[in-house]
């Protein structure tokens, strides 16, 4: 008897807390001005990067309202593109051999009705890329050009892999470099 009804608490909890959890992740650091995350992964030869961050602070604003706003859209996903949002050392010869950025705004264009807290429609950018080097050994570090190019942009979160393991860091503009 007694084990059945922990065994139903348990159930209770594991009920209660999942979908909170999957609702603090989903707007966790959505929300948060100036702040970026990175998630890096040093591969072989192969150089991973991952990056989002808010809209606000690559264009200023976080949803797409205007054909203008559109634009500036477009424009901030060709240079987030570019291989040289990063510096990387001279030495490990490092080629972009792919590289991909969009916005998570398929913006539900805020309604008359006031609904326009619904967090989706905030702007997200998000970049993917992929270099080779050369000499991977002498990837030891990677600057971030991100703050010197868009004046909006703090902080960003990283987690990176590496052969020498997991680390984390936080990237800032007086700090823009990360040495693995």
């Amino acid at each position: 008897m007694n084990q059945r009804t922990i065994c139903r608490t348990m159930a209770a909890i594991l009920f209660i807390s999942m979908p909170v959890a999957a609702e603090t992740s989903r707007h966790h650091g959505a929300h948060v001005h100036g702040a970026g995350q990175l998630n890096l992964a040093v591969e072989g030869k192969l150089l991973h990067i991952e990056m989002t961050i808010p809209g606000h602070d690559i264009v200023g604003f976080e949803s797409i309202t205007s054909p203008e706003r559109e634009q500036q859209v477009d424009q901030a996903i060709e240079r987030l593109q570019q291989a040289s949002m990063w510096q990387l050392p001279t030495s490990a010869q490092c080629t972009l051999l792919s590289t991909k950025a969009g916005h998570s705004a398929e913006a539900h264009h805020d309604d008359d009705h006031g609904h326009h807290h619904d967090h989706d429609s905030h702007l997200d950018f998000t970049v993917s890329q992929v270099f080779e080097c050369n000499d991977p050994k002498a990837l030891t570090q990677i600057e971030a050009r991100l703050f010197e190019r868009f004046a909006n942009s703090e902080s960003l979160t990283v987690q990176a892999l590496t052969d020498k393991g997991q680390m984390s860091a936080t990237l800032k503009r007086d700090k823009p470099v990360l040495r693995f």
